[in-house]
């Protein structure tokens, strides 16, 4: 994957921002416990919200264990991409 900044991802998916939207993002993951980061770039963790999980409420995990960045449907306390 070519490496985007947050702001790019938005951009593409026609996303709202939150936060500064600089960090870089080579791979994307649904699974919180497979975010990674390094050499300044890193995982974007994708929120999906199931039927019996809600893939926001693991969007600090992933950020603790490296993601750089969500993708969801709603705002997290983290930088992150809001689509509809």
């Amino acid at each position: 994957m070519i490496a985007l900044s947050l702001r790019d991802v938005a951009d593409v998916v026609g996303g709202e921002l939150h936060g500064d939207g600089s960090a870089l993002v080579d791979a994307v993951t649904i699974d919180s416990r497979g975010a990674v980061a390094g050499a300044g770039i890193g995982t974007l963790f994708a929120a999906l919200a199931g039927e019996h999980v809600d893939g926001h409420d693991y969007a600090g995990a992933a950020v603790a264990g490296g993601a750089v960045g969500v993708l969801g449907s709603r705002a997290v306390e983290a930088d992150c991409v809001v689509v509809p």
